[in-house]
């Protein structure tokens, strides 16, 4: 009796499996062409091995429910028929119990399924969508970000000692080397246009967050260029100095001594015009960046 009992709940442990991995096996095998057909159901060329699982997988849901519903009728009948007997009456109440016990499995594993995801049991074909070659370009490779593609870099592109993408000329925006046609930066655009990108990413109004007065904490440092007002005057007005509005001690210990001169000065630096005019000037007519931190600083582009 123990060993019967033991090999029903092997039975029904491998049929409850069995409804849980039909599907997700499904989903990872290529095609297949059976060699015999399910009864009721036709699968027609090209064979794949998906749409022949799903329909096993329907057929046995299927077939799971007709069989629980002659069990019943049957072990229904048995129970009617006992006249009594206990034995026929318990084993009458086995059959209807296992008939249950199959049908309520089938049922959840359709619920857990669903839960899952419901298209486990809708048991459609996974489509998968095709990688992109810049995903899976390995690092280190021509093409990767930073290296060189083949036949070497453009020139053009990277103008400056250290050819990273960090020191590439800006594509677009205020720091594109057309606006400098027309200023004395016109002949070294491409330079002008990495420093320009990698001072202020083109931010015409951006203020610096490490050139600053101590302990005012003022910022001195202004516009595409980033002029330094400590030392560099811009648009004719005496910015630095101590008779300007900054009095400048050493490197950036200052202290604003005339805020409308100082604001003046700002707004200025803030204009594209004349901080361009400052670049002009403080560059030598953009022959010579070594000023600017974009350029000579630790991680500066050398241009």
């Amino acid at each position: 009796m123990k060993i019967k009992k033991n090999t029903k709940k092997i039975l029904l442990v491998l049929f409850f499996s069995l409804l849980v991995l039909v599907p997700i096996m499904a989903s990872s095998i290529g095609t297949y062409k059976p060699m015999e057909e399910i009864p009721g159901y036709t699968l027609a060329a090209p064979y794949d091995f998906f749409d022949y699982i799903a329909i096993i997988y329907r057929f046995g849901i299927g077939a799971v429910g007709i069989a629980a519903m002659i069990m019943l009728s049957i072990g229904g009948f048995m129970y009617i028929t006992s006249a009594g007997n206990n034995a026929s009456m318990e084993k009458a109440k086995g059959v209807i119990t296992d008939a249950i016990v199959g049908l309520l499995l089938a049922l959840s594993a359709y619920i857990i399924l669903y839960t899952i995801n419901p298209d486990l049991v809708k048991l459609r074909k996974p489509t998968v969508a095709p990688i992109p070659l810049s995903v899976v370009t390995p690092p280190g490779a021509p093409g990767a970000p930073g290296v060189p593609p083949p036949g070497g870099l453009d020139p053009a592109q990277y103008p400056c000692a250290v050819q990273t993408p960090a020191c590439r000329v800006a594509q677009s925006g205020a720091c594109a080397p057309a606006n400098f046609a027309g200023t004395c930066l016109a002949s070294s655009a491409n330079k002008a246009s990495v420093i320009c990108q990698k001072e202020s990413s083109g931010i015409a109004s951006i203020a610096s967050g490490v050139d600053k007065c101590v302990p005012g904490g003022e910022s001195v440092s202004y516009g595409l260029f980033q002029i330094n007002l400590t030392a560099n005057n811009v648009a004719g007005l005496n910015c630095t100095g101590s008779v300007g509005p900054l009095y400048t001690a050493q490197n950036h210990t200052c202290s604003v001594t005339n805020p409308t001169v100082f604001n003046q000065c700002v707004a200025a630096a803030r204009d594209p015009t004349t901080n361009i005019q400052a670049a002009c000037s403080i560059s030598n007519g953009g022959t010579s960046w070594s000023r600017w931190g974009a350029s000579s600083g630790p991680s500066g582009c050398r241009c």
